[in-house]
């Protein structure tokens, strides 16, 4: 079998990341992708791939469902990337069905599809990016009663985090990965179940099938026009218009940014690196970051004259804390972020302001 690689959703930010950063470790690269909204809600992914293909790709425009137009590169793949997904996580409360088709339903159908094709599963190893929104809320610690579950309307109104027992001030620690999952949106629901569905069906039947659950990705590269790509672009927008931006939930929201060519580099090393068949490994940078640093870091890089305000606001399907524990992929593929948020936000604002 060739060392050949088919990356579904490769057209995406971490798909032409991946592709741009490691074609060179294959013989044979086949990039699937519809090319549509909301990832592609304007030209520049699609633009920035097909600029750089190189002689060993493939770009195949289409849907996971017209199988008839990729059905012939499953048969001898040795890797599979499974990127394709709909992020939005609070559309996915008005339209839970949209979101059920393209994250659950697409991937069953493409699981059948592999399972059909391919000619030897064990020669196979599948990577699927999954989501930390599988795990709900964060891990918050009290020093003295350790774990503690956060009422959201107890906050909300006393704008404090502390613990119910003894009123000291808790602390975000960082969630493992045999945490008990409580996804908290039905993209969140999604996205376990998908993980649950490849366990399933692959977990005993292919040489190596790695789950991914990167935290808040980022970087160059990210769709401007996406209105689900998250809150770095929602806040750069505003502040090179210097419009003042809210941060909500009383500035309490902590958050693991992870740079993009560092989930890459994770997807990298799950790929050559694991000699294992089965894991499921978070990926963040292990540092939380409030929205209030966040914005105030940024509104320096762009020179903004917005004003930062704090509100009591909160979207449904959102969480108050989110931070990797990376013990595990430390531990089996010697993995650490090595890219800060200063380095990531500078390289992040200077491509913003010039795409």
């Amino acid at each position: 079998m060739t060392n050949k690689l088919i990356i579904f959703g490769g057209g995406g930010f971490i798909g032409s990341t991946y592709y741009l950063e490691h074609h060179q470790r294959f013989d044979e690269i086949i990039i699937i992708d519809w090319f549509k909204e909301p990832t592609h809600s304007d030209s520049y992914l699609k633009t920035r791939l097909k600029d750089q293909l190189k002689p060993n790709t493939i770009l195949i425009e289409c849907n996971i469902y017209e199988i008839e137009e990729y059905q012939q590169h499953l048969l001898d793949a040795s890797h599979i990337l499974i990127l394709n997904a709909d992020t939005g996580t609070g559309s996915s409360f008005s339209s839970p069905y949209h979101s059920t088709n393209f994250n659950s339903n697409i991937l069953s159908f493409l699981i059948e599809k592999i399972r059909k094709y391919h000619q030897n599963l064990k020669l196979l190893t599948i990577i699927f990016t999954s989501s930390r929104a599988v795990y709900g809320e964060g891990f918050w610690l009290c020093p003295t009663h350790g774990r503690v579950e956060i009422s959201r309307g107890e906050y909300l109104i006393s704008k404090k985090l502390q613990c119910p027992k003894c009123s000291v001030r808790l602390n975000l620690a960082g969630t493992p990965e045999g945490t008990t999952t409580q996804p908290l949106s039905v993209y969140g629901a999604n996205k376990l179940f998908s993980e649950k569905l490849l366990e399933l069906l692959f977990k005993n039947e292919v040489k190596k099938l790695i789950i991914l659950r990167p935290q808040n990705v980022y970087g160059a590269g990210q769709s401007r026009k996406n209105p689900y790509t998250g809150l770095i672009n929602w806040f750069s927008e505003s502040l090179i218009q210097n419009q003042d931006i809210e941060i909500y939930e009383h500035g309490l929201i902590q958050r693991d940014f992870v740079e993009v060519r560092d989930v890459v580099r994770a997807i990298n090393k799950s790929i050559f690196e694991y000699e294992g068949s089965f894991n499921i490994f978070n990926v963040g940078s292990g540092t939380p970051t409030t929205l209030i640093e966040l914005a105030e870091i940024l509104k320096e890089l762009f020179n903004s004259k917005s004003k930062i305000r704090i509100t009591g606001k909160f979207r449904n399907g959102d969480v108050l804390g989110a931070l990797s524990s990376n013990e595990n992929i430390s531990d089996s593929l010697n993995f650490e972020a090595g890219i800060s948020l200063s380095e990531g936000l500078e390289n992040y604002s200077e491509w913003f302001l010039n795409s």
